[in-house]
């Protein structure tokens, strides 16, 4: 949850700052609204190759390359010089942070039994509170006596040591342990089987859709309220 938290605030802080940041670079309302609109499609683009790499690899070690690096892209956009850096920044930013829910997911359904992992999912997401209330108060509080760019630095640097305590404290959990044995697939699908399946089920592909248009009103409005 810790982990999640900064993610949430590292990806919506430069809505909290984007006056600052507007004036600094003298950007009209459709520039400003580039930067949430980059980091949306640079996510859900990575998202789905970095949602692989969780089935292949060592998830708490991925977890904490992730977290290192969407932190270190934090902290380079307090260092950005021009609109055209920070929007890089964003770029790099989305790219780490697209494998974190689905990496963190898989940690917690093989580290809690079916009959709690619901509590622990939910605990999980109480990050969103947690983050646009703390993060909100934050950079507006440091930007207003220390700049915009102050905010940046210290919204990642708690993640670059938290990355560290990942490595040094969490174990891998032994994956599936609490799921019914089930033989081992031949070979995995690939991305185009894996899409017709969805397109085949329609309760999933409407889900997708609905997940889709909630976000895109809820992205505007976050952005420009």
């Amino acid at each position: 949850m810790a982990i999640a938290t900064l993610n949430n605030i590292d990806r919506t802080l430069v809505l909290a700052l984007a006056e600052p940041i507007k004036r600094e670079f003298g950007l009209s309302d459709s520039a400003l609204g580039l930067l949430p609109s980059v980091f949306a499609i640079s996510y859900s683009i990575v998202g789905i190759p970095v949602g692989m790499l969780v089935d292949r690899m060592n998830c708490v070690r991925l977890l904490a390359c992730l977290l290192a690096l969407w932190s270190a892209a934090t902290v380079m956009g307090g260092f950005a010089p021009s609109f055209r850096a920070l929007l890089l920044a964003r770029i790099g930013l989305a790219t780490a942070e697209s494998g974190s829910v689905p990496t963190s997911m898989s940690l917690i359904t093989d580290l809690f039994p079916p009959a709690r992992r619901g509590a622990a999912i939910g605990l999980y997401f109480f990050n969103n509170a947690i983050a646009l209330t703390a993060g909100f108060a934050m950079a507006g509080v440091i930007a207003r006596h220390f700049g915009w760019r102050a905010a940046f630095f210290i919204s990642g640097t708690p993640g670059l040591f938290l990355a560290l305590f990942v490595i040094l404290a969490l174990r891998e959990p032994a994956r599936g342990a609490f799921e019914r044995p089930v033989a081992e697939p031949e070979r995995r699908p690939t991305i185009i089987e894996i899409v017709a399946t969805v397109w085949r089920r329609k309760a999933l592909l409407l889900l997708a859709v609905a997940a889709v248009l909630v976000i895109a009103v809820q992205a505007g409005i976050t952005a420009f309220i």
